[in-house]
């Protein structure tokens, strides 16, 4: 095996399947890239049998070849090397791996990869395409609600379905004590999701972090127990999680009754200095809606007390509540408008957060009782 490749292409396309190689395991399929090189170019793969990458790239290929490499050792080796734009590899004898840049040389000893595992990465069903940076914005504003219990399998991810009536996907996230829910227009294919599917918090957190500052369309399919993501030189295959997911709509159509506007920044100002007293034990902030007016105020005796206004467009009547501070400052994050809406209801009431423009992001929190 010999070929020639861009130095930054390769170190890009090598830390695109950095995440899923798994540092703990003694495995060698787990821990390195498998990287092969055909007339076509370079292909880098690498799996942990839940999530799956495939990196295209193009290459000046003189022979053909493939090895095993551990993928972390490899990307170091990349990024130190100085002096040329371009890195040529070399397979010697037994596998032994050169790499040269300028000056700059290193061997890597890699391994043969007969055993490795054939896991096929294809788009079989085609379900719908969407822009890279708005399935990005889905991951990002519903992640932190999905569960991080383990033994609460069917909401330890976030669902994705098919809305053919507004030509949309939807990410759902939720834990019981919070939901967000966004919107991305798409174009919708002939598969379909009947009933949505689950996708895992990592699967989706190396999805987020592959698709940053791409600007492109991707196109999004099943094969079998799998949905599939491609770009123009990239697959990423996620494993889902087969369970029900809970019937989220019984929550979101809720009538409230006190909706108020607020400027997003000013609120977050607010709560954000309520962030600071609040700890592991006490994460509450108390909200004290009148004409005009919010008080906020959080109190622990361990800590101390944070107080604080903010001007709001409400008429209604007051309203005493209390949330956790941490979900309610990343349910107004989530939000892209200037002003948010805020939709109370009485106490015990979920808390709907909306933008004031279009209902693309929605966020509820549950209020707590402050002990």
């Amino acid at each position: 095996m010999k070929f020639t490749i861009d130095r930054n292409v390769i170190i890009n396309g090598v830390q695109k399947v950095l995440g899923v190689t798994d540092k703990k395991t003694t495995s060698p399929f787990f821990n390195n890239l498998h990287l092969i090189a055909s007339r076509e170019g370079i292909t880098v793969k690498a799996t942990d049998v839940e999530v799956s990458v495939v990196v295209f790239m193009p290459a000046r290929v003189e022979n053909e070849g493939s090895v095993l490499l551990v993928a972390r050792r490899v990307y170091e080796m990349l990024k130190e090397m100085q002096g040329a734009d371009e890195v040529v590899f070399i397979q010697g004898d037994d596998m032994l791996i050169s790499l040269q840049c300028g000056n700059a040389l290193y061997k890597i000893q890699g391994l043969n990869d007969e055993e490795y595992p054939l896991i096929s990465v294809e788009l079989q069903e085609e379900v719908a395409s969407v822009a890279s940076n708005r399935l990005v914005d889905m991951i990002k504003k519903t992640i932190n609600s999905a569960s991080n219990e383990a033994m609460r399998r069917n909401i330890n991810g976030m669902f994705l379905e098919c809305d053919v009536e507004k030509s949309c996907l939807r990410m759902v996230g939720t834990d019981g004590n919070r939901l967000s829910l966004f919107n991305a227009e798409a174009v919708l294919g002939s598969g379909k999701m009947v009933k949505g599917l689950i996708i895992g918090k990592k699967g989706a957190v190396e999805l987020k972090k592959n698709l940053e500052g791409l600007n492109e369309e991707v196109l999004i399919g099943l094969n079998g127990g799998f949905i599939v993501f491609k770009t123009r030189q990239m697959l990423m295959q996620l494993n889902t999680i087969e369970a029900e997911y809970p019937d989220y709509r019984r929550v979101i159509v809720l009538a409230q009754s006190s909706p108020l506007v607020v400027n997003k920044e000013e609120i977050l100002r607010s709560l954000r200095i309520m962030r600071v007293v609040a700890d592991v034990s006490y994460t509450g902030v108390i909200m004290d809606i009148s004409n005009k007016c919010i008080k906020l105020s959080s109190v622990d005796a361990n800590v101390g007390e944070a107080k604080d206004e903010v001007v709001v467009d409400y008429a209604g009547t007051d309203i005493n509540v209390s949330y956790n501070v941490h979900f309610l400052i990343e349910a107004i994050e989530g939000a892209e408008s200037v002003d948010v809406l805020l939709d109370l209801g009485a106490e015990g009431k979920p808390l709907f957060v909306k933008e004031t423009v279009g209902d693309n992001y929605l966020a509820v929190v549950m209020p707590v009782r402050l002990v």
